[in-house]
């Protein structure tokens, strides 16, 4: 027996008798050999992922106002259009995005870092001393690689719009709490799943592949040839040294 599944494997034309090693049969090496270079594909893929400059930065987050203004989007509030599925999924992914970005460029997190940033993560209403008074909000990442509770504070930044992670973020909250029907609560994520029915799963943080489709559909859409990932953002920021 343990010398018949031995060796090659191959079929006497004549006795129609087989023998030799199954898992050397042709056909299973060729299958063996579509998923190594599959997987080679996808590494390679995976470490040509560049950082993302300011200005690609730039015209993506633009390319998502041109789609939707802010007067757009504060009209779905009012108007109610942002409780219609499909309507308020188009809505919400693209302040969604601009949030994500803006963060992910201005804090340098790993995508998994700022995808499992919850509510209960960061402290609102805060303001500067007299007499300025300026407003701004702290964000505590607990599972940031390397660091413990490491803490930012987030202001304004009206000369740079596409890195203004406190309006943008602050933006994207209203909408999803106006989505939810309710206030968001301590364990809710702030970047949650999203259905493409525009159904919100707070408790469930998105996960790369949703991201990444995301970013490489605003990426086109934006005429951006460079090929990103969700990590692009963090080396970007730390790249152009935001």
């Amino acid at each position: 027996m343990g010398v018949r599944y031995a060796g090659e494997y191959k079929l006497d034309p004549i006795t129609m008798q087989i023998s030799g090693c199954p898992a050397r049969a042709p056909e299973v090496r060729a299958l063996l050999e579509t998923i190594q270079d599959a997987n080679q594909l996808k590494g390679a893929t995976a470490m040509r992922a560049n950082a993302m400059s300011f200005k690609d930065l730039e015209v993506m987050m633009k390319g998502t106002e041109v789609q939707l203004s802010d007067s757009d989007w504060t009209s779905a509030l009012q108007d109610g259009t942002v409780h219609d599925g499909e309507a308020a999924y188009s809505t919400m992914v693209r302040l969604m995005i601009r949030a994500f970005g803006s963060s992910s460029f201005t804090l340098w997190t790993r995508c998994y870092e700022l995808c499992r940033v919850r509510y209960k993560d960061i402290e609102f209403g805060l303001h500067t001393a007299a007499p300025d008074y300026i407003p701004y909000f702290k964000v505590r990442l607990t599972s940031k690689k390397g660091m413990q509770n490491d803490t930012f504070h987030i202001y304004q930044q009206k000369d740079a719009w596409a890195l203004d992670m406190h309006t943008h973020l602050l933006s994207w909250l209203q909408l999803l709490q106006c989505r939810l029907g309710r206030p968001l609560e301590a364990e809710d994520y702030i970047f949650p799943s999203l259905s493409t029915n525009g159904v919100v799963q707070p408790k469930t943080a998105m996960n790369d592949e949703e991201l990444q489709d995301h970013i490489s559909h605003f990426s086109a859409a934006a005429g951006i040839a460079e090929r990103y990932t969700a990590h692009s953002f963090r080396s970007g920021g730390e790249t152009a040294g935001f």
